[in-house]
This record gives C-alpha cells, structure tokens and sequence, in this order.
C-alpha cells in the first residue's frame, strides 16, 4: 500500500492500503477497482486501481489512476436536453457524487445512520464531519442500491415543486445515474 511512483510527489511514501480502490484491486483478478472519494489532497476524485502481477501470479503491487471529481461532473451533466433537465450520480451510499448543482455535491439523499457516517469518515469520503442530507426519502428508496431502470415521482423541498427522476444502475458499480427534472 506504500506509493512508490507518482506524478505528485507528495504522494511518494504515503500508505494507501485502507482505501478500499487498494484493497479490491488487490483481491481481484485482472478487473478494475473503481471508488470516489475525496482524497488525502482534499479534492474529490474517482480512483481506478488494478493489480500488478509477476509472471508467476504474485501481487507486485496496485496501479492507481485518479480523475478529478469535476471532470466526472462535467461528463455527466453534459446529458442535458434543456435548462430544466439535471443528471446527477449517486454512490451505494445515496451519496451525490456528481450533480451540476455544486451545493448537492457530497450531501445524501436521505439520512445516513450513524455507522454510515462513521464509515465515511474512516474512508474520507467527504472533507466535513457529517454528511448532510438532502431529505429526499422518496427519491432514496427508489434509486440507492436500485438493480434495474425504473423512475420515480416525488415531491422536492428544495426545489418545491413535484420532480421526475428516471434512473439506471451502472454495471460496473452499485452506482445509479439519475435523469430529474419538474413534473408537468
């Protein structure tokens, strides 16, 4: 878990066995660990690591690439058909991950428990104490953890008018991108 090479050299020497992009690379077999947090540096970032292995089978090792969080923004609020039409991404957590609303960023959909939060923590998920909700139940217990297409209606005190959401989980992670926009 100790970084040996790196384009920032603040990273060399530091141990990163905890994360949990290290720890599934490590376990996996020629597949790509994939996690977003906000890293050591402050910024938040989606972190792609996969094992390096001798010819013989043994783990050398974990490569680890990050892309800043805003460039995952930027691609997915560039699926955008009018003003009105917002797409976000959502973790296995009901964490907003990418929203082109900045002050949706970071915050939970619903209520987190207390271990959720203290699991966040530990992994330095978001830079702040507490993860705060967006109190938005409904829209949570549709898409966190959802395994197929689907929408949903419900009713956003933020935004204060009735909202649509049709939604998809990724394949590669229990990730769910959302498409919202106001119930006409």
């Amino acid at each position: 878990g100790i970084c040996r090479a790196s384009t920032d050299p603040a990273f060399i020497g530091q141990d990163y066995r905890f994360r949990d992009y290290f720890k599934e690379a490590i376990l996996k077999d020629g597949t790509t660990a994939v996690s977003f947090l906000v890293g050591s540096s402050g910024r938040p970032g989606l972190y792609f690591a996969y094992p390096i292995r001798s010819e013989k089978g043994g783990t050398l090792g974990v490569a680890v690439l990050k892309t800043e969080g805003l460039d995952v923004s930027k691609t997915i609020n560039s699926v955008r058909t009018n003003s009105h039409v917002q797409s976000f991404l959502v973790n296995e957590h009901g964490v907003v991950i990418a929203h082109p609303n900045n002050s949706f960023l970071y915050r939970s959909l619903d209520k987190l428990s207390p271990a959720e939060q203290k699991k966040l923590r530990t992994y330095n998920f978001s830079a702040s104490e507490k993860i705060e909700s967006l109190e938005l139940p409904v829209l949570a217990k549709a898409i966190v953890g959802a395994s197929r297409v689907g929408h949903v209606n419900y009713y956003s005190p933020i935004e204060q008018t009735h909202q649509i959401t049709g939604f998809s989980p990724l394949e590669s992670k229990p990730w769910v991108l959302g498409v919202n926009q106001p119930e006409v």
